[in-house]
């Protein structure tokens, strides 16, 4: 089922890198320091800013992963 998309990791690999580099061109020549700014400015979202969507990202990392990932270590194998 997946060796289609193993077969072409690199291609696709370098396919996300280069949609990266535009999204962050398109970023910089809106003069907004980065593609998450512009994300956020296009759906007119005002009432918090990208280091407020990172520090809700770290919060989510620190609270709700270890718990995961400590129930992944302990459930039986599939």
């Amino acid at each position: 089922m997946y060796k289609p998309y193993i077969e072409q990791r690199d291609a696709l690999a370098n396919l996300f890198d280069r949609m990266y580099d535009l999204r962050q061109a398109v970023a910089k020549n809106a003069v907004m320091r980065t593609s998450a700014t512009t994300r956020i400015s296009r759906k007119n979202r005002f009432d918090y800013t990208p280091d407020d969507c990172f520090r809700f990202h770290e919060a989510v990392d620190k609270r709700c992963c270890p718990p995961s990932n400590a129930y992944r270590s302990v459930r039986a194998p599939t």
